[in-house]
């Protein structure tokens, strides 16, 4: 079984040519499982299912608007959950050779160092209160390239009096609080996948 991820951008530049590249690269990937983060909104979405041969799908706007997740599967979805009241996520479960298999799309906020935090907790004690074989947690949990960029930049590019600015701490903490969440998930054994263009080949 293959599972992929991707945050496929919502915004207007260039979306007719984007439109067609998400199509493209769905089709090469090949996987059976999909999550997308920032879908413009559900009529997006079903189009994307439509066109790249995916029968079942699960999307929810974020709280405030038409954006939102999406879990596309060649796959029947059982259990359908949006947590989008409190963290933005949703999950679904299915299964696959005998096995339950659970799937959850996060976008954990950009702007909120604090939220990130919240929402990782959230997520984990959700999870955690389903009953499942393997778990999959997914979605674009913010570029952890652009983070070891920052706390590198912090280390290196203090102020003359040596003290951190509030965006450099801000940055070391949001660093601090993703090497939580990977040693909280690696402490339940939730495999973790991230941002755009990823995908994992697991065989279940």
């Amino acid at each position: 079984m293959k599972i992929a991820t991707y945050n496929i951008w919502n915004s207007e530049a260039g979306m007719f040519a984007r439109k067609k590249a998400i199509q493209k690269e769905i089709l090469d990937v090949g996987a059976d499982v999909i999550c997308l983060q920032e879908v413009e909104d559900c009529e997006l979405a079903e189009m994307i299912a439509g066109q790249t041969g995916f029968k079942f799908l699960f999307f929810q706007a974020y709280e405030n608007g038409n954006e939102g997740l999406c879990i596309v599967s060649k796959i029947p979805l059982d259990k359908r959950e949006s947590w989008c009241h409190d963290v933005n996520a949703i999950y679904a479960d299915f299964y696959y050779q005998a096995r339950r298999v659970a799937i959850v799309n996060l976008h954990l906020p950009w702007d909120s160092v604090w939220e990130r935090e919240q929402q990782i907790m959230e997520v984990v004690s959700r999870i955690n209160e389903h009953s499942f074989d393997i778990a999959f947690l997914l979605g674009d949990f913010i570029k952890w390239n652009m983070v070891f960029h920052c706390v590198y930049s912090a280390y290196n590019k203090k102020t003359d009096n040596e003290v951190f600015t509030h965006y450099q701490l801000s940055n070391l903490l949001s660093y601090c609080i993703h090497i939580f969440f990977y040693r909280l998930c690696k402490l339940f054994h939730i495999p973790i996948f991230f941002n755009c263009m990823h995908y994992i080949h697991s065989e279940i």
